[in-house]
């Protein structure tokens, strides 16, 4: 059922998992000791992470429809 949906499904899926990998990995290459860079590392991957599954659930919830 989400054939039509599947070329934007993927493309959506590699934006939030390109964003989701190289962000935190630049920002940890700079200093990564410290306890705020990890829990800002921690928070951005929530706030990516929270969108991602947004998609996913609207895309379930129009298919059950």
């Amino acid at each position: 059922m989400t054939d039509e949906f599947g070329g934007k499904l993927f493309v959506i899926t590699l934006f939030f998992m390109g964003v989701s990998y190289s962000v935190p990995l630049a920002l940890s290459s700079y200093a990564m000791d410290s306890v705020l860079m990890a829990t800002m590392l921690v928070l951005f991957k929530y706030l990516i992470i929270i969108p991602w599954w947004h998609v996913y659930y609207t895309l379930y919830k129009s298919l059950s429809n």
